[in-house]
Order: C-alpha cells, then sequence, then structure tokens
C-alpha cells in the first residue's frame, strides 16, 4: 500500500472526532454575530426614525410665534406654551414617545422609541430604548442675496 492510504487508515472501532468540537462552539458564535449585525443594522433604522421624529417636531414648535409681541416690538419670538403643544402633538401624532421644552428662543424635543430586537433577544432582553434630541429656532425670511433665512 501507498503512504496516503496508510495513513487513514484506522483501528477498527475508532472514531474520528476531529471537527465536532469546533462546529458545536462555532454556531452559537456565528448566530451571536448574526444577531448584533441585524440587531445593530435595525438599531441604526430606528435612531434615524427618532432623529427625523424629534427635528420635525421641534420645527413645529419652532412655527409657533408670539404674533403679538411680533406686531408691537418687531421682534421674533416664540410662544413657548404653543411651540411645546404644537410639538407634542407632533410626536404624539406619529405614535412615539417623548418630551418638549420650549422658550422664547428655541423648541427642544426629544422622542424615544423602543425597539424591538430579533437575533438578540435570545439573551433575555427583548428590546432596547432609542432616544434622540433635537432643537429648533423661528426663522424669518430671506433678508438679502444668498441669505438662506435668519434670526
Amino acid at each position: 500500500m501507498t503512504r496516503a492510504l496508510r495513513s487513514q487508515e484506522r483501528p477498527p472501532g475508532t472514531v474520528r472526532r476531529g471537527m465536532a468540537l469546533p462546529i458545536v462552539l462555532l454556531i452559537p458564535i456565528a448566530v451571536m454575530f448574526w444577531g448584533i449585525t441585524a440587531d445593530g443594522g435595525n438599531n441604526n433604522v430606528y435612531r434615524e426614525e427618532a432623529r427625523d421624529t424629534a427635528t420635525q417636531a421641534a420645527r413645529a414648535g419652532a412655527d409657533e410665534i408670539d404674533l403679538d409681541y411680533l406686531r408691537t416690538t418687531g421682534i421674533v419670538r416664540l410662544d413657548p406654551a404653543a411651540a411645546e403643544t404644537a410639538a407634542a402633538a407632533w410626536i404624539a401624532a406619529t405614535g412615539h414617545t417623548g418630551t418638549v421644552a420650549a422658550t422664547v428662543d428655541s423648541v427642544t424635543a426629544t422622542v424615544t422609541i423602543d425597539q424591538p430586537l430579533s437575533l438578540l433577544a435570545l439573551t433575555g432582553r427583548e428590546s432596547v430604548d432609542v432616544t434622540v434630541a433635537a432643537a429648533a429656532a423661528p426663522r424669518t425670511g430671506v433678508t438679502e442675496p444668498g441669505d438662506l433665512g435668519g434670526t
């Protein structure tokens, strides 16, 4: 017999076990890596949705200008109560939760989205909260060429 054939011969009754342990260890590691990749990608989607909602809510609040003050002084400022109401209504319309704070100068909206986990739920955690804040200020119209709007 040739040397290659002799090296493959085994005594009767022996079993080849060389790959069982690495495969058993590799499968859970691969599943965890897949879970981190999938849920991490979903996290980016939920974060962008929260950012969009917070930005739009802040902008909706920044539209609530105190018109009486503007007419008497010529200065643009927000009506904080109306701004908070408008921003909170925008957040509520999206079905998300959040908080709103407004001053005469700006509106800040914070939105929280509960992101369900798919594969990482196997670790015992069903979801994670994604929270993003955005602010906006009232803008006036164009006042000179090249101006995109000022305060």
